[in-house]
């Protein structure tokens, strides 16, 4: 904070986290780093709310409140020297490049600093003269001189003033602080812009390693990493075999067939999603290889089963032509013999047709021989079950039986 000449009075929720902003995880609270670090020597504890906090929970703040931080107006570190300029934070590097109150050796700070009395000759006795009687404190009060008194002895202490003696000293130290001042301003920028690269890292490389999972090793272990551990070549297994492994409801570990196709068990625990709980599925692939050649393994194994799948796909739509063939014939032939069975009974209704007419014509001839029309009434009606007599005509004798049987 004590970098920046601030214009008015910042927010107070700004006014902790001025210099380099961080952030806690735990309770999100926004601190300048320099402070917290020293509070947390203190106390493990968070400043405002008092929650358990330690310095790994601390990370960079985000880049919505180093905005806000760097949108303050600031006035130029060379105010003293004369310069007026007030910008935002963020354009004080920009600024201060090409400052034109620069102060770089004690006679442009000395010549900056009173240009507006060069052309008067005034002397401190005419000053004591025109106020006799009031008190002055020595002009190197700001560099720590206490001497406090009457304006007409400020010449005679200024004769024996310790501080007086080194004011040369106090300007040229003034330049260059004010210099030191000007690089930390363009140096702390050039720490937070790599301070965010280096977070952005961070997490390319923990997506990396999460992505790589038991491909990952560490320097250390992969040096001496022993060659027993290497895998042999996966085995092929019939059908039937594997079968027969899972229904005898397991085997030793040893004869285990399928043992070359998972990882060790420490590439499985140095897996970083196993200290978090979570388990990842991992492909039955040679471990003990590069990734690119797993990889490589990889896609020659899909072109294999592709084209299996493909050879199978063509054999499934031959055979199913055959059967479809089949089938048609299949069904051409019972359409045929339908088709004969509808014609043979067509036929047979025909012939019962043409007898149940024959029969009706000479039922019907019989009965007119033998029951004669009256006028003015209707025929009786001649079909009538075998036993039975039929209905008496009107005024007329009893028919008897008919011995043929019923007409149809």
């Amino acid at each position: 904070m004590l970098l920046y000449n601030y214009v008015g009075t910042p927010n107070l929720n700004l006014t902790s986290p001025f210099v380099d902003p961080v952030t806690t995880t735990t309770c999100f609270h926004t601190f300048c780093r320099e402070c917290i670090e020293r509070a947390l020597h203190h106390s493990s504890a968070c400043p405002i709310d008092r929650t358990p906090l330690q310095e790994s929970n601390i990370q960079a703040a985000s880049p919505i409140v180093r905005a806000l931080v760097d949108e303050l107006d600031v006035v130029c570190v060379h105010k003293d020297e004369g310069c007026a300029h007030v910008c935002q934070r963020q354009r004080l590097a920009a600024h201060l490049e090409e400052c034109q109150f620069r102060a770089t050796t004690l006679g442009v700070a000395s010549s900056t600093s009173r240009t507006d009395l060069s052309g008067f000759d005034i002397s401190t006795d005419d000053v004591a003269e025109s106020i006799p009687s009031s008190s002055v404190s020595c002009t190197q009060s700001v560099n720590g001189c206490k001497w406090q008194g009457p304006s007409t002895s400020l010449s005679r202490h200024l004769v024996s003033c310790p501080y007086e003696a080194i004011r040369g000293f106090f300007s040229l130290n003034e330049a260059r602080i004010a210099g030191l001042v000007e690089t930390n301003i363009l140096l702390h920028r050039k720490v937070e812009s790599l301070e965010q690269t280096l977070q952005t890292m961070k997490h390319e490389i923990t997506a990396l390693r999460t992505a790589l999972g038991p491909w990952y090793r560490p320097i250390a272990s992969s040096t001496e990493r022993p060659s027993s551990r290497r895998q042999p070549s996966s085995p092929s297994i019939p059908f039937g075999e594997l079968s027969r492994f899972y229904d005898t409801g397991g085997i030793p570990n040893d004869t285990d067939p399928l043992i070359p196709f998972f990882p060790p068990e420490d590439d499985v625990m140095s897996h970083p999603d196993s200290q978090t709980g979570r388990h990842t599925s991992i492909a039955p692939i040679n471990l003990s290889t590069s990734l690119e050649c797993s990889l490589s393994g990889l896609r020659e194994s899909m072109v294999t089963l592709s084209a299996s799948v493909e050879s199978l796909g063509r054999r499934n739509e031959i055979a199913l032509t055959n059967e479809t063939r089949r089938l048609d014939g299949e069904a051409r032939r019972l359409n045929e013999e339908i088709m004969s069975l509808r014609a043979a009974l067509h036929g047979m209704r025909m012939q019962m047709h043409l007898m149940m007419v024959d029969r009706n014509s000479q039922i019907t001839e019989r009965g007119g021989d033998a029951m004669p029309m009256e006028p003015g009434w209707l025929p009786p009606p001649r079909l009538y079950h075998p036993q039975m007599h039929p209905p008496p005509t009107p005024n007329g004798p009893m028919m008897p039986p008919n011995p043929h049987g019923t007409k149809l």
